[in-house]
């Protein structure tokens, strides 16, 4: 640029005004007009190099602005996903030390009268046992249902009615540990969702020893 600048001062020194006649005016534009375009060409090339090592410069931002912005988003999601992890496993522990603690407990024969001294679920006191009047069977609630989530000693309801499914845990044909989420717990809603057929059901029978309270049944009917 600087050359071309030079060139144009050398040109309008070599015609001078006295000498200037029609010809020389011609040949003096000329060169003028010559070394004007260079002196813009040169000019938009400077400016092409500025706005392109601009551009280049705003995409070397935002890329590293991106993944800023990534591995915050990342870390923001593996501490929810830990935050998470640690809450569902302080609830599982203490959901097992309360049923390893009720486990303790030491076994009792249940006694067949109406009136039983030591029924074998809840604290030594006299108790009359209830019965169904529409089924006959004798009625357990979820609380005494509860004290029986072990391997040793596993209750479920099923349709209301209570099961001891201990001797049954090892038959299931999905395992045990798949029973091992519901003993000393109302089961139904998990069995319908499975879809389990009538003759799974009627499997189940053998095993049946009561049956909840009216004000705790769900009072789901079987879909077979």
């Amino acid at each position: 640029m600087t050359q071309t600048r030079l060139q144009m001062s050398s040109a309008i020194q070599c015609f001078p005004s006295s000498r200037l006649t029609e010809v020389g005016l011609i040949e003096y534009s000329r060169t003028l007009t010559v070394l004007s375009l260079r002196l813009v060409a040169q000019l938009l090339l400077t400016l092409a190099e500025v706005l392109d090592r601009q551009l280049v410069e705003d995409r070397t931002e935002q890329k590293t602005e991106a993944e800023t912005v990534k591995s915050d988003l990342r870390q923001v999601s593996e501490d929810s996903l830990n935050k998470m992890y640690d809450i569902i496993s302080a609830d599982v522990l203490k959901n097992s030390d309360s049923c390893s603690f009720t486990s303790t407990v030491a076994p009792r024969s249940r006694c067949d009268s109406l009136c039983s001294v030591d029924s074998g679920h809840g604290d030594d006191q006299q108790l009359l046992t209830e019965f169904d009047p529409e089924t006959g069977l004798e009625v357990f609630s979820l609380q005494e249902l509860g004290d029986h989530c072990t391997v040793e000693d596993a209750w479920t309801v099923v349709y209301d009615r209570v099961y001891d499914i201990t001797e049954y845990m090892n038959k299931h044909p999905g395992g045990q540990d798949v029973m091992l989420e519901y003993i000393g717990y109302d089961a139904t809603i998990a069995f319908r969702g499975v879809g389990h057929s009538r003759a799974a059901f009627k499997s189940l029978e053998k095993y049946c020893i009561g049956i909840l309270p009216a004000d705790q049944r769900l009072n789901y009917e079987p879909e077979f």
